[in-house]
């Protein structure tokens, strides 16, 4: 009997890893053929998710629910921004203390057609000594710590009715549901990823909090949104320490402060991006992708199966350009910098003539994460 289970556990994981790489394929297209243009982009409207409400109080500490940290956060932050920004719409999933389903908050904020999706939530460890904060991004990561994060986050959906009819199938503990997330393309990777430096920076310098990291993991309130998303945890409730700190008037300030100084540069910094101009005859020459052990990035702007002449219409305008064969496919990528920031610059630019052209990092002539060359050039930036 076990091993007939087995065998139907594997054959259903085989049918969905068949069905899931031809959806996310489609769903990927689909969502890139619809990222609008650039030009002129402002940050406009950004929504605030305070974590859990209602009949979910989230992590448990001593004298306090994250429920209640991150609802007093979340309303702090939003009148950071109202008040310097008054043309910025700030969006709350939540005001009160009220049950919201993951999937509503991020309808919230798709409907809003957002420019940014901040979540708010607070950390806990059976490991009471654990203290400090940590920013997350949409990801699959593999370390038993990132997974036991995402199934903490994501078993709120518990709480909802039909939450497998609602999340496509998910089951929080099944192997296909990371299947499923990991094969989701997010498009707005690179941006989120810059806002989570920001906040842990904000964090670091501006609250004095232990900086945990910028990190990355499969949350569902993450998949479902359509624009830049974080999920941040600002502190550990099961740290006794960290949970007077969070509950204090002066903690909290800090807190929303540094989250709001991090969308204030963020706003500034992709604005910026969005106005700079960027010939591309002045794109740095390629040499051949990583051929250093220093982290290279470029931007990808054709796919195929099949070569393209690098003289085709399909890539004419952004000489000069390197093809890289990986994933069994022969991918067109222009620049090769080595500096992330300059590197946001030329993809804003020429998303302006390709939409769903995206960063991608090589190291050693082998394409890596985004997150894994930023954790790169962090090591070469100290020396270690």
């Amino acid at each position: 009997m076990k091993n007939s289970i087995y065998f139907m556990h594997a054959k259903k994981l085989h049918i969905t890893l068949a069905i899931c790489l031809l959806i996310s394929i489609w769903l990927t297209q689909s969502v890139l053929a619809q990222t609008k243009t650039t030009t002129g982009y402002k940050i406009e409207t950004v929504v605030l998710d305070a974590g859990h409400g209602g009949k979910d109080p989230g992590a448990l500490g001593k004298k306090s629910q994250e429920k209640e940290l991150t609802l007093a956060l979340a309303l702090k932050v939003g009148k950071y921004i109202e008040k310097e920004f008054p043309h910025v719409k700030v969006i709350y999933t939540r005001k009160t203390d009220e049950f919201i389903e993951l999937k509503r908050r991020a309808e919230i904020a798709n409907l809003a057609k957002a420019d940014l999706f901040i979540s708010i939530h607070i950390n806990a460890n059976k490991k009471k000594t654990l203290y400090g904060t940590s920013t997350y991004v949409m990801g699959v990561n593999k370390s038993a710590e990132n997974i036991e994060l995402a199934k903490l986050e994501n078993s709120v959906i518990a709480y909802e009715s039909n939450y497998a009819q609602k999340y496509d199938g998910y089951e929080p503990d099944a192997p296909e549901t990371h299947i499923i997330m990991s094969l989701v393309q997010n498009v707005h990777l690179e941006q989120s990823l810059l806002m989570a430096k920001l906040i842990q920076d904000q964090f670091r310098i501006r609250a004095g909090r232990n900086d945990m990291g910028v990190r990355q993991a499969a949350l569902v309130v993450l998949w479902q949104t359509t624009m830049p998303a974080v999920l941040v945890e600002a502190g550990y409730i099961t740290n006794e320490t960290e949970e007077k700190y969070l509950m204090s008037a002066q903690g909290q300030d800090f807190l929303a402060s540094a989250i709001f100084r991090a969308f204030k540069e963020y706003k500034q910094k992709i604005e910026a991006q969005n106005k700079k101009i960027v010939v591309n005859k002045n794109v740095p020459t390629p040499r051949e992708l990583a051929d250093t052990s220093l982290v290279n990035f470029g931007v990808q702007i054709r796919s195929s199966v099949k070569q393209i002449s690098l003289n085709s219409n399909e890539l004419k305008g952004f000489a000069p350009i390197k093809e890289v064969v990986y994933g069994g496919r022969y991918n067109y990528i222009v620049g090769n910098i080595n500096n992330y920031e300059e590197a946001l610059t030329l993809q804003s630019e020429i998303r302006k003539k390709i939409p769903d052209a995206f960063l991608v990092a090589f190291k050693n002539k082998k394409k890596i994460s985004i997150q894994t060359a930023l954790d790169e050039l962090k090591k070469q930036q100290n020396g270690t």
